[in-house]
């Protein structure tokens, strides 16, 4: 009904080594039986060791960015793809690794329950000091597979 739909998320990870706030906006569009939605996800992250009795502390910036689409079959099944863009600033390194996943969703709801399995291998790293070409393997996986699940109460 709205020509654009939005939400916020925010998150906050807090352990005896490490600091993370997580924040997340998404937009989305319904357009006939197609669903597009953006997803922006700004996280920095301070994590701590101990070392010989000396105390430092890593910092990272993660920010991804996230295009989805799904497809309606039916009243209860959506067939999609997305593709990301992670990255991450490393402070102390001075350097943004950064790498593209691509694959498909498939997604069931009804009524007030929803479940969602993606699949995304990484296409390509884009940016990776230990490797110039190919996969970013040092900072990310060969692969995403997610299942995302909600009900509401």
């Amino acid at each position: 009904a709205d020509k654009i739909g939005f939400t916020g998320y925010g998150e906050l990870t807090v352990a005896t080594d490490e600091l993370e706030i997580e924040l997340k906006a998404i937009l989305d569009k319904k357009i006939g039986r197609t669903t597009h939605a953006m997803n922006f996800t700004l996280e920095p992250e301070w994590e701590t060791t101990t070392k010989e009795g000396k105390v430092t502390t890593r910092t990272k910036l993660k920010y991804d960015i996230n295009y989805g689409f799904s497809y309606n079959i039916n009243k209860n099944w959506n067939l999609g793809a997305e593709v990301i863009n992670r990255n991450v600033y490393i402070k102390e390194d001075q350097f943004t690794h950064s790498a593209l996943f691509a694959g498909p969703t498939l997604a069931y709801s009804m009524d007030k329950f929803w479940i969602n399995l993606s699949v995304s291998p990484q296409v390509a790293g884009l940016s990776n000091p230990e490797n110039k070409s190919g996969m970013n393997l040092d900072e990310f996986t060969k692969m995403d597979v997610r299942l995302l699940f909600s009900y509401a109460f």
